[in-house]
């Protein structure tokens, strides 16, 4: 630690995880907006109520390996063919559940669904969250 309590650190690997709990994507740099990471977490896989899942319900989800790159996002994992998905930011909005906020998303269809279903073996939707939504979150 420096005398002037600034702490300086290194870096070893930097990750964003395009898909809320499933497997990171290692990056070498960061376009950075008001949320944070461009494309970190704006996708999510929910149940087909609205409950979005995490690794610890599903811990499949951590084999999947999401790339994100100019609205489209590519889902791969072991023994599914990869799948393409092209971002929609109009259609069928759901209220999702994250923890203790209801957060607007926009699903983004029923291929991405049945790939996902398929893979966690369990019926469950991609969403994307909606453009115009802002989730609170708690000051440091």
């Amino acid at each position: 630690m420096r005398t002037d309590g600034i702490t300086q650190m290194r870096v070893a690997s930097l990750h964003y995880y395009p898909v809320k709990s499933c497997g990171g994507t290692p990056i070498q740099h960061a376009t950075i907006d008001a949320r944070g990471f461009v494309e970190d977490r704006a996708w999510m896989v929910t149940t087909a109520d609205g409950l979005f899942l995490t690794q610890r319900e599903m811990p499949r989800m951590a084999l999947i390996r999401p790339r994100a790159d100019a609205g489209t996002l590519v889902l791969a994992a072991t023994g599914m063919p990869p799948l393409q998905v092209i971002r929609r930011t109009i259609g069928t909005r759901r209220d999702v559940t994250v923890w203790n906020d209801i957060c607007a998303t926009l699903d983004q269809g029923d291929e991405p669904a049945r790939w996902l279903s398929t893979f966690l073996g369990s019926p469950c939707r991609l969403v994307r969250m909606a453009e115009d939504f802002v989730r609170q979150t708690d000051a440091v």
